[in-house]
């Protein structure tokens, strides 16, 4: 991470001492949410040694945030593009058929803890990632 000025950000993610660097695939999407905080969406099973699939939320300073989808494991494929809705629910489009267990077609909304909404109809879907794009 970078400062504004180009430099490199020492403090970010300091805690952590970079024993694990980040995920462990690719990355796909970034989101800095209003609070500071930050989305990360790719094809990753595993983020700074911690098992979680597909997307994280990091602190402002870097630091993993055990808060945001503490009681599941994520998506099962990789998610490709993710959206923040104004109420600060989050929407993921991916190549993936569940979601913490939850069925579904590659379209998913979450609350802003990174849970299932479940009251955003998803379970027809599409068939493919393709059809999204």
């Amino acid at each position: 991470m970078y400062s504004q000025d180009g430099t490199l950000n020492t403090s970010f993610n300091s805690a952590d001492i970079h024993l694990f660097n980040g995920a462990d695939f690719d990355v796909s999407k970034t989101i800095l949410q209003p609070d500071g905080k930050i989305l990360i969406a790719g094809g990753f099973e595993n983020y700074d040694g911690v098992y979680k699939r597909a997307i994280v939320r990091l602190n402002a300073d870097g630091t993993f945030d055990y808060t945001f989808n503490n009681l599941g494991s994520g998506a099962n494929g990789p998610i490709y593009d993710v959206a923040l809705q104004p109420d600060g629910k989050i929407i993921i489009v991916g190549y993936f058929n569940y979601y913490n267990g939850v069925p579904t077609k590659c379209i998913m909304r979450l609350n802003s803890d990174g849970s299932v909404d479940p009251t955003f109809y998803y379970s027809k879907g599409v068939n493919n990632i393709v059809d999204v794009w």
